[in-house]
């Protein structure tokens, strides 16, 4: 990653939290699970990686978070809960974290580690913490068993989604790192 003045910083991870915004708002669907809108499929979260993998962890995070604020505000699909924007911040964040950790060496990170990082990520954020923003919305009182209940269910799709990040991502970044955004 090479040095961006401020503005080109800014520039691009507002594009990209729009980008997100706009696929995760309007291009993303719901599946239902014990009667609750339990899982959304779309690319919202392609966008917010990229950010990270290309701006660094920070400037990720906060396009993750800005991505959440705005359409939070603007296209509400229910009642705004703050642990969402914090996982739509560690989406962006984590993934590089984890890679500068899993790396030896300042080299473009391989199919493999990026899986890796990707799969990790949505495992904390996906998995681990929005069943449980969405057992505390969605199904109080919260109990233990209602949390274990949908997270077995959305663990399995956390890993099919990885896959799927993984495969439009690896390309994405690859030909934008190359071309030095």
């Amino acid at each position: 990653m090479h040095q961006r003045n401020r503005t080109s910083l800014l520039t691009g991870m507002a594009l990209l939290a729009t980008v997100s915004l706009v696929l995760t708002r309007f291009l993303s669907f719901y599946v239902p699970f014990l009667g609750v809108q339990s899982m959304r499929v779309g690319f919202g979260e392609v966008p917010v990686i990229l950010a990270g993998l290309l701006m660094g962890g920070p400037a990720g995070g906060l396009t993750g978070l800005a991505a959440d604020l705005v359409g939070a505000t603007l296209f509400p699909a229910g009642p705004y809960f703050p642990g969402f924007t914090l996982s739509a911040f560690l989406t962006g964040f984590l993934p590089v974290i984890l890679m500068k950790r899993m790396s030896k060496k300042e080299q473009s990170p391989g199919k493999a580690m990026l899986f890796l990082s990707i799969l990790l990520t949505q495992l904390v954020t996906s998995a681990l913490l929005n069943t449980l923003w969405i057992v505390l919305l969605y199904m109080a009182p919260f109990s233990p068993d209602k949390y274990w209940a949908l997270f077995v269910v959305r663990a399995p799709f956390a890993v099919i989604m990885t896959l799927v990040y993984t495969v439009v991502v690896y390309p994405l970044y690859s030909r934008l790192a190359k071309e030095g955004y």
